[in-house]
């Protein structure tokens, strides 16, 4: 219980904490609720219509205007 409390409480503060930041710094960056019901209407039609073996989800669209998060792991630099 103590690992996971660990990983959950590192979670929060490596990447909730500065996401949340980061939106409260620039609301633009968030993605509307629309975009959020298509792309996840899109994966799952993906995936229902997938076998077992093919369901896999992809990363979600960003909007043209948003900029990924400086934490971003696929970050050019």
């Amino acid at each position: 219980m103590m690992a996971r409390d660990r990983v959950m409480d590192d979670w929060l503060h490596q990447q909730v904490g500065p996401a949340y930041d980061a939106l409260k710094a620039n609301p633009s960056l968030a993605a509307c609720a629309d975009q959020v019901r298509s792309h996840l209407a899109a994966e799952h039609a993906k995936f229902i219509g997938a076998g077992p073996a093919d369901r896999r989800f992809t990363k979600p669209p960003q909007p043209a205007h948003q900029t990924p998060h400086p934490s971003a792991p696929d970050r050019a630099g």
